[in-house]
């Protein structure tokens, strides 16, 4: 009976758990999901190109690769530097520039039949041109 007890409770727990989807690639999207990180990127895009990182009045340059982890009412669960350009300060500024990009549009109806987090692994590029954001496959 407790072997028992102890398999409910797992399973339980087991189904309670976030239903998690990560996003790597625009290739193995469905539209709905590409249509969604589309205005995840372009508002993220908007809102670094408007705060651009500096340090000491210079501009930061670099290539951090970041996993923003979205809940499906569109705010934030977490923001994670997976890769950094090698500059502390600018993947701390990537990481508040995301945060002031959200909260983000709820998940559609049909997407938030699917999953409960969406997880998005994504290149910042700072360069002199501005803020750009793509999928980068590892």
């Amino acid at each position: 009976a407790a072997l028992e007890a102890d398999f409910d409770q797992q399973r339980e727990s087991y189904a309670r758990r976030p239903r998690i989807t990560r996003l790597t690639a625009a290739s193995t999207m469905k539209a709905e999901d590409s249509q969604y990180v589309l205005h995840v990127v372009r508002k993220i895009e908007r809102t670094g190109s408007h705060n651009f990182p500096h340090e000491a009045g210079r501009k930061l340059y670099g290539k951090p690769r970041v996993l923003i982890s979205i809940y499906f009412d569109g705010s934030i669960r977490d923001v994670k530097v997976l890769q950094s350009s090698g500059n502390i300060v600018l993947a701390s500024e990537t990481i508040k520039i995301v945060h002031s990009a959200g909260p983000f549009a709820p998940f559609p109806k049909n997407v938030r039949k699917e999953r409960d987090v969406l997880e998005l692994i994504r290149t910042f590029s700072y360069n002199k041109s501005g803020v750009s954001i793509y999928s980068s496959v590892q």
